[in-house]
């Protein structure tokens, strides 16, 4: 299995990383949303799961998760975020 982290937290996404190496899955890592969202179009055929943070710089994790989906793209994708609420109505703006 292959996990693609987008979390802009370097230690937090090396860690997760080595965690997930650790007990047998392919990890990569990404530091932003725009190299994210990049990475999931050109490459999401590759990737089993997607683990995405929400507050990422240069494009959030929401943007990320909603254009992945209006282009179709079914990748499972995992929410990672130190939010402790979530404001829904302000996210539906986005």
């Amino acid at each position: 299995m292959r996990v693609l982290i987008i979390e802009d937290e370097e230690k937090l996404a090396k860690s997760l990383q080595k965690g997930l190496e650790k007990n047998g899955y392919a990890a990569d890592y990404l530091l932003d949303g725009e190299m994210g969202e990049r990475r999931i179009e050109m490459n999401h055929g590759d990737y089993d799961v997607v683990v995405l943070d929400l507050m990422l710089p240069k494009k959030n994790g929401f943007e990320v998760c909603r254009d992945a989906r209006a282009r179709n793209i079914t990748t499972p994708i995992l929410i990672l975020t130190a939010r402790d609420a979530i404001d829904w109505s302000r996210r539906r703006q986005a």
